[in-house]
């Protein structure tokens, strides 16, 4: 993230040590998974054609969105509000920002966690265990959006956004 500007806020959300656990299972699985079929000796190496591939791209995904979505980082410079969640970005002008408001995640909402479209021009960036956020009333344009930001501390989030 771009620190030319002196940061009003900053917050690192970690993911719920649950999660970490589950991907790492998940990974150790694929990873006996693509060992296993080596010792079948009736499959032979047609099977390796199609399966050790699949699986290889499988166990790659999960490894980078172990490591890319570990956690959430939220920025305020004088300038613009920063999310930053693995390789995924967004900026809000302050400018922009019409109204923030501190609440509870709803996930029905959103349809669950991480960085999530809903109707009504509503976004979510959000981690799961993270019961509340700020939510920001945004003008892109001619279209109003709100964007709700998962944080340990919202209303610490909220105050440096509001003292523009």
């Amino acid at each position: 993230m771009d620190t030319s500007l002196p940061l009003r806020y900053q917050e690192e959300v970690p993911a719920p040590l649950w999660l970490g656990t589950i991907l790492l299972i998940a990974l150790l699985a694929m990873v006996v998974a693509l060992i296993t079929p080596a010792f079948d000796n009736e499959a032979g190496w047609s099977l390796y054609v199609w399966y050790f591939p699949l699986m290889l791209l499988a166990a790659a995904l999960v490894a980078l969105a172990f490591v890319s979505f570990r956690r959430m980082r939220i920025e305020v410079s004088d300038a613009v509000v920063r999310v930053s969640f693995g390789v995924l970005r967004k900026s809000l002008p302050l400018e922009t920002i019409r109204g923030c408001e501190v609440k509870r995640y709803n996930w029905i909402v959103y349809g669950g966690w991480g960085v999530r479209f809903a109707l009504g021009g509503r976004r979510a960036w959000s981690m799961p265990g993270v019961p509340g956020g700020v939510e920001f009333t945004v003008a892109e344009g001619t279209r109003v959006r709100r964007y709700f930001l998962s944080s340990r501390y919202p209303d610490l989030l909220a105050a440096a956004v509001e003292g523009r």
